[in-house]
């Protein structure tokens, strides 16, 4: 396993990371996670959606490992305001 590969798990392993995967995400520890990925250089896309009466409110988080695969979080109402 690389230098890379190894820092990578350690980020996933996190506390930001962790909750982020569970329900009932914070908006804060959204705003955590993107930090990280920006203070390792980790590319990433994030997209919202802020609903309509056909489509729920949506954020997604889309996180590249390689140029063949990434990891997708799509987080609906289940985030909180704080």
């Amino acid at each position: 396993m690389n230098d890379l590969q190894k820092e990578f798990i350690n980020i996933l392993s996190c506390e930001a990371f962790k909750r982020f995967m569970s329900s009932g995400v914070k908006l804060s520890q959204l705003q955590t996670l993107i930090f990280l990925l920006i203070k390792f250089k980790i590319p990433f896309d994030l997209s919202y959606d802020p609903g309509n009466r056909k489509n729920e409110f949506s954020i997604e988080l889309v996180i590249y490992i390689t140029p063949h695969s990434s990891i997708n979080f799509t987080i609906g109402q289940e985030i909180s305001e704080l």
